[in-house]
């Protein structure tokens, strides 16, 4: 029988001041960017490099963050 270590393959990371997250696949090794249930940035390898795109505030990133909030408020108006 193999033993089978118990380990978190899926981490989160909060990126301070922002409302942003970090999500490190331990297993593959990729890392992107989400704003609540929505990916913001493309998979790189290393966390600061996500970390420091999501720091950046472009117009795109600005404008990803109104379309997320926009659809949450039709989600909660649609909930009524």
């Amino acid at each position: 029988m193999s033993k089978t270590k118990n380990t978190q393959l899926i981490k989160r990371k909060k990126v301070t001041g922002t409302p942003f997250e970090i999500i490190s696949n331990t297993e593959n090794g990729e890392h992107f960017g989400i704003m609540g249930e929505h990916r913001i940035t493309e998979i790189k390898s290393k966390p600061i490099e996500v970390k420091e795109e999501l720091e950046k505030m472009s117009w795109d990133r600005i404008i990803q963050v109104i379309m997320i909030v926009t659809d949450k408020l039709k989600d909660i108006n649609n909930a009524k």
